[in-house]
């Protein structure tokens, strides 16, 4: 169960790092700037440390492959259902996972997640 919560802090928490990086970006401000910053504040984390810069240089060779956090984050899911509860953000997570997997990343590092998120 631990390693299930832990999948729930991880992989979500990755997909908050990508989403921060593809607006700063969007937005036409320099996404290392935006990570540097968010990490003096409350939303520093290992996972926004070590993934943004792969995100920020489109660095996807896997390293955690996606398949791996996808297979997780699916798992936890599972044990939602059995409990009746529901996630959304995991859910939300899990969805761009598979999206990930149905475009070939299986194999990607699990940062190939911002590519899912600004090919839309």
């Amino acid at each position: 169960m631990a390693k299930a919560c832990n999948q729930i802090c991880t992989i979500v928490n990755q997909l908050g790092a990508a989403e921060a990086m593809l607006l700063a970006e969007r937005a036409g401000v320099d996404p290392q700037a935006v990570k540097d910053v968010l990490m003096g504040g409350f939303a520093a984390s290992r996972m926004l440390d070590l993934q943004a810069p792969k995100m920020i240089a489109r660095d996807f060779q896997g390293r955690i492959e996606s398949r791996l956090h996808h297979k997780d984050i699916h798992i936890v899911l599972d044990l939602a259902r059995a409990f009746g509860i529901e996630l959304p953000a995991s859910a939300a997570a899990a969805d761009v996972l598979d999206r990930l997997q149905q475009r070939g990343g299986a194999r990607q590092d699990s940062a190939a997640i911002f590519s899912v998120l600004e090919s839309r």
